[in-house]
């Protein structure tokens, strides 16, 4: 049985980033250890898409009529395949899933059929011009639209994510705050005092799972 911790935020606010780091670095709670999973849902779908990772889903994602968005069953599969099925405490970071309001209630009925446990929701927040700045800085990602090859392009695109944020993983962030605790995080500071907040949230999170 693994805790699973979905880490939701805007854009650039620090979700694969943070996340990434605590995968690479562990996390001991309370005088456990757990070994910690970054499950990312862009990441794992762009992988999938270019062919560098394989999944039960690849056929799937990869024809032309697979619709946009992808089914929640696919998206949530392709996640719960890095799930791995081990003895010691696991820790799970599901980044950027569920990104719907309507996805919510199917996401915990699939954790419980799994017989995991959701523990929390970590919800990272940055203005729209930080937001910006930093997709800009990091350019357009491999698996991304074909259309952005300009930095107006990728300019339009990341204010039109921020702004679609609010209809979208806002709402999903508000309904798991119905079922487990939502621990929130202003990312406009340092790296290493947000880094501080994120590792103390999710410590606090894991301590459900003990």
């Amino acid at each position: 049985m693994a805790g699973i911790v979905v880490v939701h935020g805007f854009p650039g606010a620090g979700k694969s980033t943070n996340s990434a780091r605590m995968a690479a670095e562990g996390l001991e709670v309370a005088g456990q250890t757990f070994s910690v999973v970054h499950a990312s849902a862009g990441d794992r779908l762009r992988a999938i898409r270019l062919g560098a990772q394989v999944s039960e889903y690849s056929g799937f994602i990869n024809s032309p009529e697979a619709p946009s968005p992808l089914p929640d069953e696919v998206v949530s599969g392709t996640l719960f395949e890095m799930v791995h099925d081990k003895d010691e405490p696991q820790l799970v970071l599901f980044d950027g899933y569920p990104r719907f309001e309507g996805s919510v209630d199917g996401f915990i009925d699939a954790i419980k059929e799994r017989q995991h446990r959701l523990l929390g929701c970590v919800a990272l927040s940055v203005s729209p011009e930080t937001s910006v700045r930093r997709i800009l800085a990091r350019g357009p990602r491999l698996g991304d639209r074909e259309d952005i090859r300009t930095e107006a392009e990728l300019r339009e695109h990341a204010m039109r994510r921020y702004a679609e944020d609010f209809t979208t993983t806002q709402l999903a962030i508000k309904k798991l705050a119905d079922y487990v605790p939502v621990e929130r995080i202003k990312t406009g500071s340092s790296y290493e005092r947000v880094w501080r907040k994120f590792s103390q949230a999710v410590t606090r999170l894991a301590l459900r799972a003990l």
